[in-house]
């Protein structure tokens, strides 16, 4: 038979970590809009362009990674957006908003291919 004394085992409280905890760093509504908005094109365009198709689709990362410009459609007054090989397997798309056309129009003129 063991003698076990449960007073020489430390509390569990000993093994958690000391001090305050740090705070995440998270994009506010107001940094994301800005972003959009203001961020210079020379760096940011295709961030710019991103950031809109993954808010406006709630994307997953490999769904805008496997994105092309073939699976966006310009409906003059908005932007249908087939989303390619979700997760699920099941066909999805969304729709961008006027607001953020003039992002990607300046985004698709820049990168047309030259012949």
């Amino acid at each position: 038979m063991v003698n076990f004394q449960l007073r020489s085992v430390p509390s569990p409280t000993t093994y958690l970590p000391t001090g305050s905890p740090k705070k995440s760093k998270i994009l506010t509504k107001e940094k994301i809009n800005k972003l959009i908005q203001e961020a210079s094109d020379i760096e940011y365009l295709m961030t710019r362009v991103a950031s809109i198709f993954g808010i406006s689709g709630a994307c997953r990362m490999d769904e805008l990674v496997k994105m092309t410009l073939q699976d966006v459609e310009d409906l003059q007054s908005k932007l249908l957006i087939s989303i390619p090989g979700s997760k699920i397997n099941k066909p999805r798309s969304f729709v961008v908003n006027q607001m953020y056309l003039n992002v990607y129009r300046k985004y698709v003129a820049l990168n047309i291919p030259k012949t």
